[in-house]
Formats: structure tokens, C-alpha cells, sequence
């Protein structure tokens, strides 16, 4: 009996080990092919918060004052884009974090495994 409890045991351990290894592959893969996105997306939400540093309340309430309709269309326009941007880099981050958890599973796992070895 007691043979086939660590045979189950076993078993269990090689199946998550693989799930977490499978599941780890597909979230690198997806970060992988969505980074080059990420970064131009952390581009742009630098370049809004560098142009945004030259945009005072006083320019702005001078834009509206001379109804100057083209430079507030193009800065609503900007804010838009770079809310889109913002949720892009959080989206990065999230997948970089899955990809962090499973790693720092995975490695547990493998100190724990040696731990159990050498006793």
C-alpha cells in the first residue's frame, strides 16, 4: 500500500510538473510575440508625458479661450491614444508576471525536489 501511494504521489508530481512547464511555455511564447508591441507602447507613453510637460493650463485655457479647435481636438486625441497605451504596458506587465510566478514555481519545486533527495 504504501508503495502505491508514493507511485500516486509520483505521478501527481510529474503531471503538475509538466502542467506548470506547459502552461510556462505558452505564457513565454504569447509575452514573446506581444513584447515588441509592449515596448513601442512604453515609447509612446513616454513621448505623451514628455509632450504633455510642455502643455501648461495656461496654453490650454488660451486654446479655448481663442477657440483654437485643432491643437484641443489633437489633445483629446492624444490622451486617448495614450490611455490605450497605458492599458498595453499594463498588459506587458501582467504577462510578464505570470511568466515570473511560473518561473519562481518551478524553481521552488526543484529546491524542494533536491531538499527531498538528499534526505
Amino acid at each position: 500500500r504504501l508503495n502505491a501511494i508514493k507511485a500516486n504521489m509520483e505521478e501527481s508530481r510529474k503531471n503538475t510538473e509538466a502542467a506548470i512547464e506547459t502552461k510556462l511555455d505558452t505564457i513565454k511564447t504569447d509575452f514573446e510575440a506581444h513584447k515588441r508591441e509592449a515596448e513601442s507602447a512604453r515609447a509612446k507613453v513616454q513621448a505623451y508625458i514628455d509632450e504633455k510637460k510642455g502643455e501648461t493650463e495656461a496654453k490650454i485655457k488660451e486654446w479655448k479661450t481663442n477657440r483654437e479647435l485643432e491643437k484641443l481636438e489633437k489633445r483629446a486625441d492624444n490622451a486617448e491614444e495614450y490611455a490605450a497605451y497605458c492599458v498595453m504596458v499594463a498588459m506587458a506587465a501582467v504577462g510578464e508576471a505570470d511568466v515570473a510566478i511560473l518561473e519562481a514555481v518551478a524553481a521552488r519545486r526543484e529546491s524542494d525536489e533536491a531538499q527531498l533527495a538528499a534526505v
